[in-house]
């Protein structure tokens, strides 16, 4: 529940002649908390204002010596940022002649700014911006095939909204007399584990336990979130072992759908096994998840995640029960070593036609290409369609694709008129193309498995949903592949990113059954039919859909139709939905309901 809003001169005139008080109280009329819930920061160049639980006062002197941290439920100063403790949100650094904003490696809390001549506001919120009203509002274009694609921005720090950047992921950006490029922040995390495996597996749940220690809380019982995997599983093990079995509790969800399938069983043998006396299973009521979805895509502002909208209702659950947190296992295992192995596979002389000639048919082809492809060589594998787009412009702009449009159906072209020409994330150019490939990926959160690791939209409910896997000292062993590489067809080779470490790391202390659980991720989202139920839903809101696509271009329309049928996240339609909440609604400060929605179709 965060919110930090901001504001900053770069022309070095006074802050108040810039911002003036009609647009100060627009813009903090958008924020979660009241005024009085606000600490504010006063400089010549500066007006900074975060959420704040526990008083802090900082004058003008204090300011130029320190620094300003936003964290959960918390702002204080600090005066290092590289000592800032782990699980915080976004953050901001200050000197008389300079502000340092920059956002978690979770990418979790979205880090938004706009610059209005020679005044920089920034948020972490989107709408706070757009109730500025020297800003206009519409969509960014420039960005629009690139989500249509994947539901995500992929080049650049452009968002959907004409004007407005964001930091990304693990990134920072200084604000001066200009506005610098973005850096990297603590990219050195952001590497592969070296050493034995079984070392490595035990350094894995020593981080582990360190980061659930720092991420608990005082209160207690620790609330984990239990689904019986081994992601999960290792969290509440993690606990048990930091807190004891009586010091921590679990919470199952259930989808209430009979076309669902249940993980409970798992649940409750993952809870027996370590103890866990107290554990709470409960349902998720699918006419409750239908309602939710506006809110979420409102929440977490963001149309990628209106799949997931039953994490609100998890986390109404959560606070039902009193806890202002609970721990997940999201984030461990990604794409990262699919990544390095092309890249490897490219650079190594693997005939480019062999590795990428079969893409277009594995993603758009009638018949399936054959599963035993990927067991010649992991390079082989076609990508996962949320990074299909990505590589084919990766791959493009490094001189390995020269025509990306045979990538893709002739019904896809009028989607593919805007080829990005920005490098995808901070000092790309200068690395190689593994690390290219990896850190694009990551800073857009396009390949962790849950691409909606969203704290944004609990933490706007006074519940934050944390990962300690995402943490500095657990982000390496989580996320990126070990060194040196499993041989290539062994058992350990497929395995995700982080699975290989924790099944080293947990043995002896999970059941066998569970580290060498095949989980399906079906088990962990909502079924087809209430996927459906949804896009029913979202297409009542806007019954011109796809024909009002036509105004994005010529051939739009046609081709988000067709689209429609193999986008994963039903990306026209969420983009429709989104772009009435956004641009084309009044900015407001409670997320609308699907009523709201309807009555504003005229």
């Amino acid at each position: 529940m965060s919110d930090l809003l901001g504001a900053w001169s770069l022309s070095r005139a006074p802050i108040e002649e810039l911002l003036d008080a009609t647009a100060q109280q627009r813009m903090l009329a958008q924020l979660q908390a009241p005024s009085s819930a606000l600490s504010c920061l006063r400089g010549p160049r500066l007006r900074l204002w975060a959420r704040r639980e526990r008083s802090v006062s900082c004058g003008p002197r204090q300011l130029a010596a320190e620094g300003f941290l936003v964290e959960p439920g918390l702002a204080r100063l600090v005066d290092d940022p590289c000592a800032i403790p782990e699980g915080h949100l976004v953050w901001a650094s200050c000197t008389p002649d300079r502000v340092q904003l920059c956002r978690s490696l979770s990418g979790g809390e979205r880090l938004y700014l706009a610059r209005l001549g020679p005044l920089v506001v920034f948020a972490s919120s989107i709408r706070p911006l757009l109730a500025h009203p020297r800003l206009h509002r519409g969509l960014n274009e420039a960005v629009l095939d690139e989500v249509l694609h994947s539901g995500l921005t992929l080049f650049g720090p452009g968002t959907l909204h004409r004007g407005i950047d964001e930091v990304l992921a693990g990134c920072a950006v200084t604000l001066s007399d200009t506005i610098e490029p973005q850096r990297w922040l603590q990219d050195d995390v952001l590497r592969s584990p070296e050493g034995d495996l079984d070392q490595l597996g035990v350094a894995f749940r020593e981080a582990l336990i360190e980061s659930v220690v720092e991420a608990a809380g005082p209160q207690r019982p620790v609330t984990v979130a239990l689904s019986g995997g081994i992601d999960s599983s290792a969290i509440a093990a993690a606990a048990v072992e930091a807190f004891g079995a009586d010091g921590v509790e679990a919470i199952t969800y259930e989808f209430s759908d009979p076309e669902h399938s249940t993980e409970v069983h798992w649940a409750r043998t993952v809870a027996d096994h370590l103890g866990i006396g107290s554990h709470h299973v409960f349902g998720l009521d699918p006419r409750a998840y239908l309602e939710a979805i506006p809110e979420i895509i409102w929440r977490s502002e963001s149309l990628t995640h209106w799949p997931k909208a039953f994490m609100l209702l998890v986390a109404r659950e959560v606070a039902r029960r009193g806890r202002d947190r609970y721990l997940t296992g999201f984030g461990i295992g990604s794409h990262t070593a699919y990544l390095a192995d092309l890249a490897r596979a490219l650079e190594r002389g693997i005939p480019p036609g062999l590795c990428l000639g079969h893409w277009r048919s594995a993603r758009f082809g009638a018949s399936a290409v054959p599963d035993w492809i990927g067991r010649l060589h992991p390079a082989l594998e076609p990508p996962h369609p949320r990074l299909y787009y990505l590589l084919v412009q990766l791959l493009r702009q490094q001189g390995w694709i020269s025509d990306p449009q045979r990538f893709f159906p002739e019904a896809l072209r009028p989607l593919l008129q805007r080829p990005p020409s920005v490098p995808s994330a901070p000092g790309l150019e200068r690395q190689p193309l593994e690390r290219q490939l990896q850190l694009a990926a990551f800073a857009h959160l396009a390949s962790c498995i849950d691409v909606t690791r969203s704290e944004k939209a609990s933490r706007e409910l006074g519940v934050y949903r944390i990962s300690p896997a995402h943490f500095r000292r657990c982000i390496g062993y989580a996320y990126f592949p070990v060194q040196p590489t499993p041989r290539l067809w062994s058992a350990d080779r497929s395995l995700r990113p982080g699975k290989l470490l924790l099944r080293r790391g947990f043995r002896g202390i999970l059941p066998d059954e569970v580290l060498f659980r095949v989980k399906s991720w079906g088990d962990a989202v909502a079924s087809d039919g209430w996927l459906r139920h949804g896009r029913t839903l979202m297409l009542a809101a806007s019954p011109s859909f796809p024909a009002d696509a036509e105004r994005y271009g010529a051939g739009y329309a046609a081709a988000v139709r067709w689209w429609e049928a193999y986008a994963i996240l039903a990306t026209g339609l969420a983009l429709r939905t989104w772009e009435r909440m956004f641009i084309e609604m009044p900015v407001r400060d409670t997320p609308p309901t699907w009523r709201e929605l309807w009555e504003a179709r005229a």
